[in-house]
């Protein structure tokens, strides 16, 4: 076997262990950089992936196995008049009432605390009130992406949405990038 040949063999070799290890890699850690890139060629675009991740550890991860029961008390609780909210409805359309920082549990704060760029809280959560067509729920809120949670028979309208998750009964994920 020529020089030239031997060294082409051992390069296409070394590719393809490299590719399987690639894909090995994006196989067996589907959120690292080759799972990301992998499931990117699959079709599942960066706002559906940080979505579905997002659903997978409202239903794996468990401290937040708490957080469905914690709002539909935190509901109960508001429909009481017990939870402390900042100032009047936020939103023109619906009303949401802005829980202050005492009314966010540990187990949250714990997983998801932190500042926007503008050195908000990050994320900001919500009491939505009911509506003709809608039940209370509590919302979590980045910038692009929410956690709706309401009782187990929520169901999300999703036909004004670009892109939702359903995590369990009455949870939902999703993400606006219009």
């Amino acid at each position: 076997m020529p020089h030239r040949a031997k060294k082409l063999t051992i390069w296409m070799a070394i590719g393809i262990c490299a590719l399987g290890a690639f894909l090995w890699h994006a196989h067996t850690n589907h959120r690292g950089f080759a799972g990301h890139t992998l499931r990117w060629f699959q079709g599942e675009s960066g706002a559906m992936q940080e979505a579905n991740d997002l659903a997978e550890d409202l239903r794996t991860v468990p401290d937040l196995a708490a957080l469905q029961p914690w709002a539909v008390t935190m509901l109960q609780r508001f429909h009481r008049g017990e939870v402390l909210t900042n100032a009047a409805p936020r939103f023109s359309n619906l009303a949401g009432y802005h829980l202050t920082s005492s009314e966010i549990p540990e187990f949250i704060a714990k997983r998801w605390s932190g500042t926007n760029a503008w050195g908000e809280p990050d994320p900001e959560i919500f009491i939505f009130t009911s509506s003709n067509t809608q039940p209370d729920v509590v919302t979590i809120h980045w910038r692009q992406y929410e956690v709706v949670v309401g009782p187990t028979n929520f169901v999300m309208p999703s036909d004004q949405l670009f892109l939702c998750v359903k995590a369990k009964p009455g949870v939902y994920v999703y993400a606006d990038f219009r």
